[in-house]
């Protein structure tokens, strides 16, 4: 049901006290209030609307400051706090306007605030669970002063008011970033600048449109056109006198989004185990996650594929098959099929020269030469790459302008830029691990010249193909190129940044540009779903018959991963052959547990494996904590998954991928391996950028 309001604009003083009147006995309430004008003569506009439950409020306008200072200290001291606050006039002698109800706290309330100060509130606040319930700004061109209200952020709402003096072009620009990332405007203030201050949240499920820079006549009559549409005028903002005032607006068809309730998808006939279930809903609402994937392998199968959803109705419903951005997990299928080219004793392209571990980069990947190599360059070897020891720079995300390339740059761009970068220390160095993914994106471009292929992507190609992995893709970086059956997005707070994926670089909401995912490769570029994942931790298991490369290679991977994790030291020492770590279980049957993370500045994910065992992958559509707390379930999963009867479940069929060999399982000891106290980052972020890794 559309919303029943009532609103006025253009009204003096006493004007506004009648319509008031009239609405309040009639059962309104005030939802949006604004005092604009000349000080001396200033004018109001408001909405008011009827609600099912009326609560008591009180409105006061016509206050200078100190008669507003004294009516919030009276009013706060009988257990009334201000809903909203408006102020028109200059900085030093303003006219105040506010609303007040009866509530359980008064919540922060500031008038007079420099932009520098008022942005620090912000922060603040937000930082304490708090959110911005109103703002306002007055003051004269380039003497702005800003009003704020804060409460209690119960519905942990991510919000972003970081815009708080645009102009209309700034306005639109931001508006356009933070829309696509699936933030809406929920308040907007006029400014004296003209401009807007422009507050978002990450509410999806309700209908709005924001108008600004709107004249009185252009106010009404966009009021009129919306009205019969079911929008009614639920913010309403005006700064400027007489036929100079300009209008900013958000029209929307109710106040307030639905609850975001839970749903869980998995393939017909597949029973739900309750405690696993719950895992994923507990760090989910925890951290306030929309959507979340798991597939759960039991030696060779797949016996537990599920897709998470907490969201508003409406909201598309993650599936098993989802696509993920697996960010530093892609390093896991770039190592895969480095160790596949030596299995088939792949030849370096045009000679008879055998590409193995050893393999110098510049042998493997001549075509990055663009000039005289820095010093150590030509030392490089394909193992110093997998195993975090090649002295390359230990991040390239969002380095993309310093390539002095039009954007965006390609991986072979960003390659060719590294070669002249200094390599920070002697390749092979053990004592100076650093993860570096660009190191993995050289690996990326170095499979697909092995494969005779134009990208990382196509180069993958083959090994995809021996796993029959379908859900395997290169990562989208922009909003408008997501396709439908790839998960959302979410950041906390909304963001905007400049974008590395136009000239200009235009703001882009956080997820969506601020660093290039194409171009990362084999260092971060692969989206995926979480079952076919699996399937090459279950390919981990196949000791016969192995369709991803040969028993023989497959240990000798897992065996360097084990030695590297063992005897590799340094500031961020983790990564091996393609696993944040490895550890031999049981050395005599080969058999060892692992695990690769992969963090982005919008979603997290996570592999942990154990080969005859149980191995995880979990995908994340947002964020939990920092350090290792993407596996933070990962303890409850398997052991609910060992506790299991599985009996002959495989799920792989269900997805299109035929059953792989079935081996006997081997117990492994009660307590898995865990994954590292500390897991570093595995994006790591460049200077400017949030370190949310």
């Amino acid at each position: 049901m559309a919303l029943d309001i009532v609103a006025w604009h253009d009204r003096t003083s006493a004007d506004h006290q009648i319509q008031l009147n009239n609405a309040a006995a009639a059962g309104y309430r005030t939802i949006s209030l604004c005092v604009y004008g000349d000080r001396n003569d200033p004018r109001y506009a408001a909405s008011m609307v009827k609600r099912a439950v009326v609560v008591a409020e009180q409105q006061f306008f016509g206050m200078d400051a100190a008669t507003w200072q004294a009516k919030f200290n009276s009013m706060a001291a009988q257990g009334w706090g201000p809903e909203i606050v408006t102020a028109t006039g200059p900085a030093n002698n303003p006219l105040f306007a506010a609303c007040f109800i009866q509530t359980g706290s008064i919540p922060l309330t500031r008038h007079g605030l420099l932009a520098a100060d008022f942005n620090t509130l912000n922060q603040s606040q937000m930082a304490a669970g708090n959110i911005l319930r109103w703002a306002d700004v007055y003051g004269n061109p380039g003497d702005l002063r800003y009003i704020g209200v804060w409460v209690a952020n119960k519905d942990s709402r991510a919000w972003n008011c970081d815009g708080i003096d645009d102009n209309y072009a700034t306005v639109q620009a931001r508006f356009n970033a933070l829309v696509s990332g699936f933030g809406r405007p929920v308040n907007v203030a006029a400014t004296p600048d003209v401009g807007d201050l422009m507050m978002y949240d990450d509410s999806e499920d309700v209908a709005w449109q924001a108008w600004d820079g709107m004249t009185s006549a252009d106010y009404q009559t966009k009021f009129n056109t919306l009205y019969p549409q079911g929008l009614r005028p639920v913010r309403v903002s005006a700064k400027g006198t007489g036929s100079a005032a300009r209008f900013s607006a958000i029209f929307a068809d109710r106040e307030d989004g639905d609850a975001r309730t839970l749903r869980i998808n998995g393939p017909a006939g597949s029973a739900a185990v309750a405690a696993i279930d719950t895992a994923m809903e507990a760090v989910m609402t925890a951290n306030m996650i929309r959507g979340a994937s798991l597939a759960i392998v039991s030696g060779t199968r797949l016996v537990y594929a599920r897709g998470y959803t907490i969201a508003e109705p409406g909201y598309p419903d993650v599936q098993p098959t989802t696509f993920f951005r697996q960010a530093s997990v892609s390093k896991m299928f770039t190592a895969a099929a480095i160790y596949q080219l030596i299995d088939e004793g792949a030849k370096l392209p045009g000679t008879n020269t055998a590409f193995v571990l050893d393999t110098l980069l510049k042998d493997a990947l001549p075509n990055i030469a663009n000039g005289p190599a820095m010093a150590h360059w030509n030392d490089i070897t394909i193992r110093h790459l997998l195993e975090m020891t090649s002295g390359v720079t230990s991040g390239i995300l969002g380095t993309d302008p310093n390539v002095s390339a039009t954007l965006p740059v390609s991986a072979l761009q960003m390659a060719q830029w590294l070669y002249r970068q200094t390599v920070t220390n002697t390749p092979g160095d053990k004592t100076k691990g650093t993860y570096s993914n660009a190191g993995y994106m050289l690996l990326g471009l170095v499979v697909a010249r092995m494969r005779g292929a134009a990208s990382y992507m196509a180069g993958m190609a083959t090994f995809l193909n021996k796993l029959n992995i379908t859900r395997v893709r290169s990562a989208v970086t922009v909003a408008s190129a997501q396709l439908g059956d790839e998960a959302r997005y979410h950041s906390r707070p909304l963001t905007a940044l400049p974008s590395v994926m136009a000239t200009g670089q235009p703001l882009c909401a956080l997820g969506y540009g601020e660093w290039n995912l194409e171009n990362c490769g084999g260092g971060g570029g692969i989206s995926a779903a979480a079952t076919d994942v699996a399937r090459v931790l279950a390919a981990l298991s196949v000791t016969f018959n192995n369709p991803m490369m040969s028993v023989a290679t497959l240990q000798t991977w897992m065996a360097n991963a084990s030695a590297a994790t063992a005897t590799i030291t340094g500031p961020d020492a983790h990564g091996f052959h393609g696993f944040d770590d490895v550890f031999t279980v049981d050395a005599a049957n080969h058999l060892f547990a692992g695990d690769k993370g992969g963090s982005l500045t919008t979603s997290q994910n996570g592999v942990h494996f154990e080969t005859a065992g149980i191995s995880t992958v979990i995908c994340w559509n947002g964020m939990t904590p920092t350090g290792p707390a993407w596996f933070s379930p990962y303890k409850v999963l398997t052991d609910a998954a060992r506790a299991h009867d599985w009996g002959t479940t495989d799920l792989f069929p269900t997805f299109g991928m035929p059953a792989l060999p079935v081996l006997k399982r081997i117990p492994l000891p009660p307590e898995p391996i865990p994954p590292r106290a500390v897991v570093a980052p595995h994006m790591l972020p460049q200077k400017g950028l949030p370190k949310n890794m």
